[in-house]
């Protein structure tokens, strides 16, 4: 996705989805403001119910504050299932060979993988035990 289609996006929907994660994240416009040294006019018109046009700086600098993901911002804008974020997240969290064992335990019959996963809980039950004696 290039920028003027971002760009397009953000003239659509993002003051509605800033409005979303100021409420996420228990966060004022004038806090906001603050952390993003954006006018506080400026971020009251993104926001309002005939939004001001969001600059592409001004989108950045409003993700990077609140630590929100650009994806995340396409997922809403997109309407794109939550699953998605989830995947993102999975990808970057775990290597390549995680996933792949992820996979094969997907792929097992069940009863195998409550074998399997009643064999970890011990395992770590074990650890545990351990740890506190």
């Amino acid at each position: 996705m290039n920028k003027n289609e971002i760009q397009d996006l953000l003239n659509y929907n993002f003051g509605d989805y800033l409005k979303e994660r100021l409420d996420e994240h228990d966060m004022s416009l004038r806090k906001l403001s603050i952390i993003t040294n954006i006018d506080y006019t400026i971020l009251s018109k993104i926001t309002a119910s005939k939004p001001r046009k969001t600059t592409y700086q001004e989108f950045l600098i409003i993700m990077w504050a609140l630590n929100e993901d650009i994806d995340d911002f396409l997922d809403y804008a997109l309407k794109r299932p939550k699953i998605a974020k989830a995947a993102r997240d999975m990808g970057r969290r775990l290597t390549v060979n995680e996933i792949g064992t992820i996979s094969k335990v997907v792929q097992m019959p069940i009863h195998q993988r409550e074998a399997l996963f009643d064999m970890m809980n011990c395992v770590i039950d074990s650890l545990t035990k351990c740890q506190n004696d």
